[in-house]
């Protein structure tokens, strides 16, 4: 697996969370906030779906006034685009969205470091006061469906041949 990819949450303050998203070429930092999406769960239920073969995920994050997606299409085989877009307000307009970050990579090298981000937030939730500093509750059940989707998905990636006759 290609451990360019990096993704890091730190410590919610006051409803607010920096968000890091790193691979060689490409880097976004942003601070989002727990309102009004719930993109934590979202990210977690969307990352399970892509596992179980859903060909497309969209998490919506709040930036005030700004806002983002995370988008990832599932193409062919095992690749997955995944791209961030970015927009002026809550309208959402075509023509205001750009693309802040993208990149290819199969659904483990996109699932894999995502995980591991969620479940480091999940270890500290109780020195960083999770609950009451993101305003939510921590997703708890979409973490341990996701971590199992994950396993699942490991056992049966690692059944197959690399090189699938079409």
């Amino acid at each position: 697996m290609d451990k360019s990819f990096r993704v890091s949450f730190n410590s919610p303050q006051s409803g607010w969370m920096s968000l890091s998203l790193n691979t060689a070429d490409e880097s976004l930092v942003t601070a989002v906030a727990c309102a009004p999406y719930d993109s934590l769960q979202d990210l977690m239920v969307g990352l399970r779906a892509l596992l179980s073969g859903a060909k497309t995920l969209r998490v919506k994050w709040n930036c005030e006034p700004d806002e983002m997606d995370f988008h990832v299409t599932l193409s062919a085989g095992d690749r997955v685009t995944f791209k961030v877009l970015h927009y002026r307000d809550h309208q959402r307009l075509a023509r205001t969205k750009r693309i802040v970050f993208s990149m290819q990579s199969s659904r483990l090298e996109l699932c894999v470091p995502f995980w591991r981000a969620l479940r480091d937030l999940h270890r500290n939730m109780a020195t960083d006061e999770f609950d009451r500093n993101w305003r939510r509750p921590f997703p708890e059940s979409e973490m341990r469906q996701l971590t199992e989707s994950l396993r699942s998905f490991k056992r049966g990636a690692k059944a197959q041949p690399v090189n699938r006759a079409v």
